[in-house]
């Protein structure tokens, strides 16, 4: 059943926090409101979105495509797993187009600022840690910078859909039929507070319940979220393990666009075969890999590196961070040194 605060056989939450968490959700929506005007009254209806290729990145793509599409937006879209420099420098050479960060670039606004000069409408929809970027042209809609927790109340998918919310009512277009993909980012991420969604999150959790779209089951270690997207249901958390192999293990070849189609139609046997093949294929490299620094590690003073060159193709460079902390612990790992 769903009550006001209410999820299941949760307990409500205390009084004084929700009516805090209300005030700085509002705060948050007035600049969304602000955002969507600034987009609006922009002469080009050009868009390019720039989104981080984890779970709450692409499920906060696939809210944002779906929302711009409906609303007349042309939309290119790119995964990047950091903004960096030299895509930053040539992304700003444009002019007269809007650009949206989806899931990243909130601490690096003032830098953006200093790049577009004011020639292109910028939006940066985060939940990390960020900086306002002091430019009416480039907006930060981070819950951060009005009291939120980015790696508890808030993710980039539910910033995404509030975002996305407020963009269709503009149009008046309906967007509750997104809100599951608002609460898939924080699923993925694991922003549950002693193993339940809150704050914002549960907001939008709450949201889907109603309309069908989530279903809540309760354990010995918490809640278990369940979520259907084209009428067929899938534990979120395995659906979120998909995509962040999706989006990692496959991000040369055209992962996060799987991704993304998996959040709006589903998965398919032929997703799922690939995503399988993948794992394997991560599996193998990271065991290969392992063989040889058993044999050899590069060691100085105070640090350990190794360099795969190519060999983690076609993975992306945040699964060296991942092969990183799976190796952390061996026994040919030195503990008293960084892993570089």
């Amino acid at each position: 059943f769903i009550e006001e605060g209410v999820v299941g056989n949760r307990k409500p939450v205390n009084d004084h926090n929700q009516s805090r968490l209300g005030r700085l959700k509002e705060n948050l929506l007035s600049s969304v409101d602000v955002a969507v005007g600034a987009m609006e009254d922009y002469d080009s209806r050009d868009v390019v979105l720039l989104h981080h290729n984890d779970t709450d990145g692409l499920s906060s793509a696939a809210v944002l495509l779906s929302a711009f599409a409906e609303c007349g937006y042309a939309t290119e879209s790119y995964s990047l797993e950091k903004p960096y420099p030299q895509v930053l420098e040539k992304i700003f050479q444009s002019q007269g187009r809007i650009i949206v960060f989806s899931d990243f670039a909130g601490k690096i606004a003032p830098l953006i600022a200093k790049l577009n000069r004011k020639r292109n409408l910028v939006l940066i929809i985060d939940h990390h840690p960020a900086e306002e970027s002091g430019d009416e042209w480039v907006l930060v809609l981070d819950g951060m910078l009005f009291g939120l927790k980015g790696d508890l109340d808030i993710s980039a998918s539910a910033t995404a859909y509030l975002f996305a919310g407020a963009l269709l009512e503009y149009h008046g277009l309906e967007g509750s039929s997104l809100s599951h993909l608002g609460v898939l980012g924080a699923v993925g991420d694991g922003f549950l507070l002693d193993g339940s969604l809150t704050g914002v999150n549960r907001d939008l959790l709450t949201e889907a319940l109603s309309l069908g779209l989530m279903r809540v089951e309760e354990s010995e270690q918490g809640e278990r979220y369940f979520i259907t997207i084209s009428g067929r249901e899938y534990p979120a958390l395995e659906l979120c393990g998909i995509l962040d192999t999706l989006g990692g293990v496959g991000y040369y070849e055209n992962g996060p666009e799987m991704g993304i189609d998996l959040c709006l139609k589903g998965m398919d046997e032929r997703v799922r075969e690939y995503a399988e093949s993948l794992r394997e294929k991560q599996e193998s490299l990271f065991s290969e890999e392992i063989g040889r620094l058993r044999k050899q590690i590069n060691r100085t003073e105070h640090i350990q590196w190794f360099d795969v060159e190519d060999r983690f193709q076609p993975m992306g460079v945040k699964m060296i961070g991942v092969f990183c902390t799976i190796i952390k612990d061996m026994d040919f790992v030195d503990k008293e040194k960084y892993i570089a």
